[in-house]
């Protein structure tokens, strides 16, 4: 993958972040955006199935499918230190201040989303310093989606699809080089 502008990473992880977020705006507008973004063929690949799978939904049959995977089934929560720790674990909770002070530092708004809800995090991706964004993807963000994204395939869901992308493309943007200029 070549080099990305900070401009497109951002555009690529607030876009990304709305299709991890309980959906305001079809599927279908937001995969639409990501077009011309500079993404890996593999991320496009399970982008056009998460498309394919939710492109005859209407808003409120996309809203049910996000509730029904996410809000009401304990397995799939969208805080991603569940899946790191487990829930009963004094981890989340470091993990949940260590990300709080980071927003602090950036001056990022978590728009009153958990800290650790998984388009918080992807959004807050291109305003963390270079470290802590690898360290993000690679021990926080990475992990937990792919043991989602594994649940989720097993139950054929079309978010599975949509987890994976998000793994490709933060892990070869990770892998390039973001340009902030």
């Amino acid at each position: 993958m070549s080099q990305v502008t900070h401009s497109q990473y951002e555009k690529i992880c607030f876009t990304l972040a709305e299709l991890l977020s309980h959906p305001e705006v079809e599927c279908a507008c937001l995969v639409a955006r990501l077009d011309a973004s500079p993404l890996p063929r593999s991320s496009r690949k399970m982008l056009s199935a998460f498309h394919e799978a939710t492109r005859e939904l209407t808003l409120a049959e996309q809203e049910e499918l996000y509730t029904r995977t996410f809000d009401l089934s304990p397995l799939i929560s969208p805080a991603l230190s569940v899946h790191l720790f487990g829930v009963e674990s004094f981890k989340r909770s470091h993990l949940m201040v260590g990300l709080l002070d980071m927003y602090r530092d950036a001056g990022f708004d978590a728009q009153s989303e958990i800290a650790d809800h998984m388009a918080t995090v992807t959004r807050f991706l291109p305003h963390a310093p270079a470290q802590e964004r690898k360290e993000i993807g690679q021990f926080i963000l990475i992990p937990a989606l792919s043991k989602m994204a594994e649940l989720l395939n097993s139950k054929q869901n079309a978010y599975g699809h949509l987890l994976e992308a998000i793994n490709e493309a933060v892990a070869a943007i990770e892998t390039s080089e973001v340009a902030y200029a």
